[in-house]
Order: C-alpha cells, then sequence, then structure tokens
C-alpha cells in the first residue's frame, strides 16, 4: 500500500486519529474527504 497515490474517504466516519495511520503513505497524491470529523490537527499530520 505504500504506493498508493489516491484515496477516496467521502462519506465514511474517519476522524483526525485515521488521517495519522494514513502519513506513512508517501506517494499519496490525492485524498478526498467529505467529513466533519477532520480538524486541522488532523489535516496537518499529513504534512
Amino acid at each position: 500500500l505504500r504506493n498508493l497515490e489516491s484515496v477516496n474517504l467521502s462519506f465514511t466516519l474517519v476522524t483526525d486519529g485515521g488521517l495519522r495511520r494514513l502519513s506513512g503513505l508517501t506517494s499519496l497524491k490525492s485524498l478526498n474527504l467529505d467529513t466533519r470529523q477532520i480538524t486541522d490537527t488532523g489535516l496537518a499530520s499529513l504534512t
């Protein structure tokens, strides 16, 4: 999964904790989110 380039998490219950698990996806180029459970802190874990 390290070569995964695109993830669609629309209509899921993903939280900041779930985003932290994506931080190891170094090839990720596109992330589609449609949730109100993500904060700026969660997004910062991806950079």
